[in-house]
């Protein structure tokens, strides 16, 4: 499972989470990346859990200019995007085993990442975590009838 306190206003969510763990496995961290935004699309869309949280701006923003890649895997139910509008102004995920912290140029890109499974920073991430998961609300999509 992986998550994300950040805002990617500049990216799309699977370019921004896809930037990440390639940071990471530059940084020299064993991470399985896939070869594309739509390969990582499509490996939400057959089932790996991935829960974002986004302010409404950014959110907006992603799904207006890329409709085609959230459509999927929002509709899959393996793809949940919740909206909080005070986030930190660092990206936070959570994998399996380990934590990685982000900060961001403003356009976006990664600018530096800290991993680590240091337990006591496991603890701080899921308490940050869940201090803005409890203050956002599910994503109301819009259905549109043809």
């Amino acid at each position: 499972n992986a998550g994300n306190a950040g805002t990617a206003a500049h990216l799309a969510v699977f370019e921004s989470l896809l930037n990440t763990l390639r940071a990471m496995r530059t940084a020299g961290y064993t991470v399985e990346v896939p070869a594309s935004v739509d390969d990582l699309r499509r490996r939400v869309v057959e089932g790996m859990r991935t829960e974002i949280i986004d302010s409404p701006s950014a959110a907006k923003h992603v799904l207006s200019t890329y409709p085609d890649h959230c459509a999927d895997p929002i509709e899959s139910g393996n793809l949940t995007v919740l909206l909080c509008d005070e986030l930190p102004t660092y990206g936070l995920c959570l994998f399996d085993e380990r934590v990685g912290i982000s900060g961001h140029n403003p356009d976006g890109t990664v600018r530096a990442l800290v991993d680590t499974d240091v337990p006591a920073v496991r603890e701080w991430a899921e308490s940050a975590y869940e201090t803005h998961r409890d203050a956002a609300r599910p994503l109301a999509i819009e259905r549109t009838v043809p």
